[in-house]
């Protein structure tokens, strides 16, 4: 089950980057530089006291809320494979503290980002 979770996330990821991408270039821009753009908040999303959370909050700061949603789920992206990297057989035979604590922290930080 989990690897099939791991697969469909890929799949999602990697169409939406695609979508970024595409309607980037159609608006003359380079697909990888779309894709980042799409991905990661703009410096303006950032306060001092931290990203900004709320999606009120986020629609008054010139629409960062969709910066911000795809910004969290490349790091649930993130997490999970770190959580299918380390639930590998061979690292689970290896070290299984490491494959029991890792599962716990990016599980736990992979549902916070979700």
């Amino acid at each position: 089950a989990g690897r099939v979770c791991f697969a469909c996330t890929i799949i999602h990821t990697l169409l939406y980057c695609v979508i970024y991408g595409e309607y980037g270039k159609r608006e003359g821009n380079k697909f990888f530089d779309s894709v980042v753009a799409a991905l990661i908040p703009p410096q303006h999303c950032f306060h001092w006291a931290g990203i900004t959370s709320f999606k009120e909050k986020a629609e008054i700061n010139d629409g960062c809320y969709g910066y911000l949603r795809n910004f969290v789920g490349l790091l649930s992206t993130i997490f999970l494979s770190l959580l299918m990297l380390t639930s590998l057989n061979s690292v689970r035979q290896w070290n299984y503290r490491l494959f029991y604590i890792s599962h716990v922290v990016t599980g736990s930080a992979m549902l916070i980002f979700a």
